[in-house]
């Protein structure tokens, strides 16, 4: 996602703004179980309780080895891209016709219905 589309950037550049991040809480994320037992890399706070640092696909202007992030606090931060450490959260928009389940299973999965 797009510093726009979670709410960082009112410009419009990158996309629109996403109405799930109207609840700025909705940034924090933590990573999977599946990540973490599968991980090569395991800082000490890394389980799937904890909230973890997810790239931005937005670029910061500053600097070209820079990309923006959101941090463990939700807020915006940048980092080195070639850097490693932090998470991806994909996101794709559905047609509104498509029915999805309104809870995630117990895996935390959303079925396609």
């Amino acid at each position: 996602m797009s510093a726009t589309e979670v709410g960082f950037d009112a410009d419009g550049t990158e996309g629109a703004f996403l109405p799930l991040f109207d609840d700025f809480r909705m940034r924090v994320a933590a990573p999977t179980p599946e990540v973490v037992e599968t991980a090569s890399w395991t800082p000490e706070d890394f389980n799937p309780t904890t909230a973890w640092y997810w790239w931005l696909r937005s670029p910061n202007a500053s600097n070209s080895y820079y990309v923006r992030l959101v941090d463990t606090t939700n807020e915006e931060s940048i980092s080195y891209a070639y850097g490693g450490g932090a998470g991806l959260r994909p996101a794709l928009l559905l047609k509104s016709d498509i029915s999805v389940s309104e809870a995630p299973d117990e895996r935390g999965v959303y079925i396609i219905e």
